[in-house]
């Protein structure tokens, strides 16, 4: 039994198959009229995207015709729905990501059906396929709307209010309102905007004065300023407790990654094993990735913590599925050598790999297929890649001494290669807001950028007597750690680029990889294990 709004479609030969036209009864999002038309061929990808957003349009009658708000208000907290997001999906602008159509028709059946409906639902999982369908004709064509040619990297435009006869008078009403809140929004936020530029340009002429490099310090003079009464989270408040240690693994921990909800932990080693843990328990999952060959050199979670990611020196990358408990799809040959680092994009359609070959690989999660062509510049070994969480911008860097900047839409370069680091960049991670990049190397220090403008911000964060291996921002962005071969972990305050508290040195080796949970939690791995530590309040003598 299908769905209602599918239409009969004749897919490319590699991916044959039937959607059925259905009719739908009262409350219910599918049929038992089995009859279908005969299966038509895929248009031009305007008229197929036409008629993809009619078939949604169809869905959404079947399943009780719900307004906008409450299709928003439905939605899951991980997977949210905003009204003119589903309108702009409704009305066929462009085609939306994969993500948010799984949410959005998801959350319309849960609607028609009265109980909930997850992603494998065959219905849902035809919807998939559909959707598959028509972004490879997207892809193949060549062809977009008008729409879609002036779309902003920023997102999704508000679709016009007037002249649109695909939606109803209500849902125009719910637009208003939405459009109306959002603005309240964007000038509370403006105001709180001017008045953190402010605060900051005081504290850098503070700082700074006429100088463009920082003063000598040592201990009788330094340039630390007291926070601004403003900063919301004051990082003199706290400090970090060993709370655990997980010492399973027999050879050396070389990566570590929280789920987004924190439960589970992943972690991998010199020896190819991937472990799970219950970071709550300290207990491993009886059940755990396997498959590499050689070191496992990068493990990460999806954003929706359904997938795991791990990279090796056996020149692949695999996807593990947590919730049946076994592989997702074939491997991933990157690389002819090790794949050094392996990152979700923020939507989690696709994976970027990084390894001895030198350019970055793009991955379709779904079908495993590399998506573009790889982005070539770096000149030597890449060995750290991540995405920003707001854009469809990408972060790598490699024993070039460079990071560089790419647009994941284009596959062109962001800007000009931001140099500094007098060797080899080990280690690259944003901001949660985005508006920073921090960037680790093998000259013992860790740099911040503005991603957007490429340049500095400030002076390198200096401390650590080895090469800084990994570097991770908190869930709030106010704190950044730093993970070294000089066996310690080092925690700044980006605002101010000063030390926060003392280096951690609870591991007796070089520490490789460092993790904050959603939380709070920070991990940090080496030789001996995983150690996770909590903050606390730190209460100083009297």
């Amino acid at each position: 039994m299908l769905f209602a709004g599918l239409r009969p479609v004749s897919a490319p030969a590699a991916d044959q198959g039937l959607y059925g036209v259905l009719t739908h009864r009262q409350g219910d999002c599918v049929s038992d009229d089995s009859t279908t038309e005969q299966p038509r061929p895929l248009g031009r990808y305007p008229e197929e995207l036409a008629l993809f957003a009619e078939e949604l349009r169809d869905l959404r009658i079947a399943c009780g015709s719900p307004a906008l708000r409450e299709v928003a208000k439905a939605a899951p907290p991980s997977r949210p729905l905003s009204v003119s997001a589903v309108s702009e999906a409704l009305v066929g602008e462009r085609l939306p990501r994969l993500d948010f159509l799984i949410a959005l028709v998801e959350t319309l059946l849960t609607l028609g059906d009265g109980g909930s409906v997850g992603r494998d639902d065959e219905r849902v999982k035809q919807w998939r396929t559909r959707w598959q369908d028509v972004e490879r004709l997207r892809v193949n064509t060549g062809l977009t709307t008008s729409r879609e040619q002036s779309a902003s990297p920023l997102g999704p435009r508000p679709i016009e209010l007037a002249g649109t006869p695909l939606l109803s008078t209500s849902d125009i009403s719910e637009l208003r309102a939405e459009r109306d809140e959002l603005a309240q929004r964007v000038a509370a936020l403006e105001a709180t905007a001017k008045e953190a530029i402010a605060t900051a340009t005081r504290k850098t002429d503070d700082l700074l004065g006429s100088a463009s490099e920082p003063p000598a310090t040592g201990p009788q003079e330094s340039p630390v300023m007291p926070p601004p009464a403003s900063v919301i989270l004051q990082p003199a408040a706290f400090r970090f407790s060993v709370e655990r240690s997980l010492t399973a693994h027999a050879g050396t921990v070389l990566s570590v990654a929280f789920s987004p909800d924190g439960r589970p932990l992943a972690s991998a080693d010199s020896d190819g094993a991937v472990r799970l843990w219950d970071p709550e328990t300290g207990e491993p999952h009886h059940q755990a990735p396997t498959g590499h060959t050689g070191r496992a050199w990068s493990v990460v979670f999806s954003p929706d913590g359904q997938l795991l990611a791990s990279a090796g020196s056996d020149g692949t990358v695999r996807l593990w599925d947590l919730d049946a408990g076994q592989p997702h799809g074939q491997p991933l040959i990157s690389s002819t050598g090790s794949v050094w680092s392996v990152a979700f994009s923020p939507g989690g359609q696709l994976l970027a790999s990084a390894g001895n070959d030198g350019p970055v690989r793009l991955w379709d999660v779904d079908t495993g297929q590399p998506h573009g062509q790889p982005l070539t510049g770096h000149t030597g070994t890449l060995l750290s890649v991540a995405f920003s969480p707001r854009e469809r911008l990408l972060a790598s860097a490699g024993n070039d001494g460079t990071v560089r900047l790419w647009d994941v839409d284009t596959g062109q370069p962001h800007g000009q290669p931001l140099t500094g680091h007098t060797g080899t960049v080990l280690s690259v991670t944003f901001s949660p807001d985005g508006q920073l990049l921090a960037s680790a190397g093998l000259d013992n220090t860790v740099r911040l950028w503005d991603p957007y403008t490429g340049r500095p911000r400030g002076w390198p964060l200096t401390g650590h007597t080895g090469r800084v291996l990994s570097v991770a921002f908190s869930p709030n962005g106010r704190l950044l750690a730093s993970a070294s071969n000089d066996g310690t972990v080092r925690l700044w305050d980006p605002d101010t680029r000063q030390p926060h508290g003392e280096p951690l040195t609870d591991h007796t080796g070089e520490i490789r990889s460092v993790a904050f949970s959603k939380d709070g939690r920070l991990a940090s791995a080496s030789h001996g294990g995983v150690v996770l530590r909590w903050p606390v309040p730190d209460h100083p003598a009297r």
